[in-house]
């Protein structure tokens, strides 16, 4: 059993082989979204569903990513990831399956990238900062973009069009009018919430109150079987308390957004600040001699200075 500790300080993590781990808050969307975006973004360029080899693969380097090798199948294959990870399956998974035309038939590859889907879309949809049109404050909570987006289920004869309109704008396919794409929307947003309520069934919670330094504190203790659940429960903690979450521009990994909201680029660590840096000098030579030359000027300015003051200047 996993145990999944939420505070306003952050998240620990402590696995079923008593192995504790300390993580920001979103600290499992950001481990799952970082080792899912390669394989969604290949997956589009190619105008296709993952391979259950990509799918599982990916599924199972957010697994060791988090947990380690303990409890973890030496198998490295799509039938050894298996039998970690539950499927994902709602009422809306089956329908759609039922429907998925037969040029998409990887019913595998399909089921995990359509969570990672739910998942991407629930940090944009839900948490991603958007201003409200007049009054205050300026931005909509995640809270009430929550309540804003819940939908009712579309009618069962909706269901073999709306997936395939679905197909059609995931795989970045032109050929789909209006129509269309609003259905596939409704089919998207149905799901995802679909799935939110499934996998936070699958959680347990205990409010505890924490107390340092004579100071008060409310921690949520969250435990389940798997991580899966434990992703969506960290989702549902933003959404109850209020906290923003962003896509890194750089390695696409969705992180804990604050102030300020709006920004030219959205990055999560130091790391990927560097690299946008490298990317807007030009390449990895250039950003050095550029960098070369700022510190060279900074450390002739400061030369400067100290010579004004061994004269008597700036006294």
């Amino acid at each position: 059993m996993f145990q999944l500790y939420i505070s306003e300080k952050g998240e620990v993590l402590i696995t079923p082989a008593g192995d504790r781990r300390e993580y920001p808050l979103l600290g499992l969307v950001r481990e799952y979204t970082r080792c899912f975006q390669p394989v969604f973004q290949h997956a589009r360029w190619q105008k296709q569903v993952p391979s259950p080899q990509e799918a599982w693969g990916a599924l199972g380097e957010f697994t060791v990513s988090v947990e380690g090798n303990q409890g973890f199948p030496d198998d490295s294959s799509a039938e050894g990831y298996k039998i970690v990870h539950d499927r994902g399956y709602t009422t809306t998974t089956a329908r759609i399956i039922k429907a998925i035309p037969k040029e998409f038939a990887n019913e595998e590859g399909y089921w995990l990238w359509l969570e990672y889907l739910a998942v991407h879309g629930a940090v944009n949809t839900w948490l991603f900062p958007k201003e409200r049109l007049g009054g205050r404050p300026k931005y909509l909570t995640p809270k009430e973009r929550y309540l804003k987006t819940s939908l009712q289920l579309p009618g069962c004869d909706m269901w073999a069009s709306a997936t395939m309109a679905f197909f059609g704008v995931l795989l970045n396919r032109d050929s789909l009018n209006v129509d269309a794409k609003k259905m596939a929307g409704l089919l998207m947003y149905t799901y995802r919430e679909e799935v939110f309520r499934f996998r936070t069934r699958q959680a347990t919670i205990e409010i505890l109150v924490t107390a340092n330094d004579k100071k008060k504190d409310i921690t949520h203790l969250y435990r389940a079987k798997g991580l899966l659940p434990l992703l969506w429960t960290e989702i549902l903690w933003a959404i109850e308390n209020d906290k923003y979450a962003a896509f890194c521009n750089i390695c696409g990994s969705a992180f804990h957004l604050t102030k300020p909201y709006k920004r030219k680029a959205y990055l999560c660590s130091k790391k990927c600040i560097k690299e946008k840096k490298i990317k807007n000098a030009g390449g990895l030579e250039v950003w050095r001699e550029k960098n070369k030359i700022a510190k060279r000027k900074s450390r002739e300015r400061l030369e400067s200075g100290i010579r004004l003051r061994k004269r008597g200047f700036g006294q």
